[in-house]
């Protein structure tokens, strides 16, 4: 698989997973490097918290190894909070969001 969405029944923390060399069209000899978005609830109940912490890291950590779990595990995590990512409330009429 390149990319897929994650159900809440899955996962309630992570709801997007992209397989990136995959999605890229590299080799399979290249190291995995997967693409995690975590749900727009997990995101909102920690905005205050920065980042790169350590908890916030091994929560998404944990729900990536419940649904791949034969990954391996990570050589490097990097975050990212994302100011737009997702629509919460759409917007009507056109073109919409």
């Amino acid at each position: 698989w390149d990319c897929r969405y994650v159900s809440k029944e899955e996962d309630p923390n992570v709801v997007f997973l992209s397989n990136c060399p995959a999605k890229r069209g590299v080799a399979a000899a290249e190291p995995p490097a997967v693409l995690v978005h975590s749900s727009v609830p997990f995101a909102l109940a920690r905005r205050n918290v920065p980042p790169d912490d350590a908890g916030v890291k091994g929560e998404l950590i944990a729900s990536v190894n419940k649904l791949l779990p034969d990954l391996p595990p990570p050589a490097e995590v990097r975050m990212m909070r994302w100011g737009l990512s997702q629509v919460r409330y759409p917007v009507e009429g056109e073109p919409g969001a």
